[in-house]
């Protein structure tokens, strides 16, 4: 059986610790006000980012950043 959900809490701020052996964090972010920054992204994603669409890339860029800031936490 799957324990209880927790009520929904909006916050801008990511947790304080990982998710236990019994939680999952669920994320989402509005990219048209988040912001890049290529500096995160490796060599391989750079290269990818390149070769896409400048909004695709921007969308791209975006969500790599908020998906590496998001683990390294």
């Amino acid at each position: 059986a799957l324990p209880a959900a927790a009520p929904w809490v909006a916050s801008a701020e990511p947790p304080a610790s990982a998710p236990g052996n019994d939680e999952i964090h669920l994320w989402s972010a509005d990219l048209r006000i988040a912001r890049a920054d290529s500096s995160l992204l490796d060599t391989g994603e750079l290269q990818r980012a390149l070769g896409m669409a400048p909004l695709r890339r921007d969308e791209f860029t975006i969500g790599r950043t908020v998906l590496r800031t998001l683990l390294a936490r």
